[in-house]
């Protein structure tokens, strides 16, 4: 289905833009084919395999960005940076799940990414329906990702980063639980400081004299970026 491929990078996302880039002869060529060749795939064909995909296969699709980001080290890093994002995709049809969000006034999707602050690279793209709060369904994104790392990587500190969206009382104990440390502007009340060896409301780890960061967005030295602060939430 390279051609499928091929075609979404162009910006025709919709399977029934298909029918009429098939037999396109630019596609063909990319896709291996000469411009007199026969037809590529066809808006059912397409859509027949994109129905293919089940849960399983989506699983491997998340260990395969996972195993490539270990691969791309040459050494065990001594440290890592992940970055969790949120953010608005509209949608202008009536796709499956593409929701009304009343924050962004629009019927969208909501996907979930978690990147690599040091090496850009994607860990963890999770499409979500339109509707949900930003922090649905991270902490257990967070905590999976983690663990696959440190089966690699068990000594690696790592560092979790999100806006304020993230901000939520059920992301602090996926932190602490996976022994990482998060920065996150949040309406939230500091956190007293735990004994976890690496607790997210400290800014490292925990010992008698360390304090607590105020998770409010005007206390922390976090930046949100080009969102300007916006929160996420539904």
């Amino acid at each position: 289905m390279w051609n499928e491929k091929d075609i979404l990078l162009a910006g025709y996302e919709d399977c029934n833009d298909h029918d009429t880039l098939r037999s396109n002869p630019v596609f063909k060529l990319v896709s291996g084919r000469a411009p007199e060749a026969a037809a590529l795939a066809s808006q059912p064909t397409l859509s027949r395999f994109e129905n293919a995909i089940d849960i399983p296969s989506l699983w491997r699709l998340h260990d395969f960005f996972i195993d490539d980001f270990i691969r791309s080290f040459a050494r065990p890093p001594g440290s890592l940076t992940f970055d969790l994002d949120a953010w608005d995709d509209p949608c202008h049809g009536t796709q499956q799940l593409a929701l009304f969000h009343g924050f962004y006034d629009q019927f969208q999707y909501l996907p979930l990414l978690i990147t690599s602050a040091e090496t850009k690279q994607i860990l963890w793209p999770a499409l979500r329906p339109g509707h949900v709060h930003a922090a649905l369904g991270a902490d257990d994104d967070l905590e999976y990702l983690v663990q696959r790392l440190r089966q690699a990587w068990p000594d690696v500190v790592i560092h979790v980063r999100g806006d304020a969206g993230f901000g939520m009382p059920w992301m602090y104990p996926a932190a602490a639980g996976s022994g990482s440390t998060c920065s996150t502007p949040s309406v939230w009340p500091p956190m007293p400081c735990c004994s976890a060896p690496h607790s997210p409301c400290c800014s490292g780890p925990c010992s008698s004299s360390s304090k607590p960061i105020s998770r409010r967005a005007a206390s922390t030295s976090f930046s949100t970026g080009p969102e300007n602060g916006r929160m996420r939430g539904a």
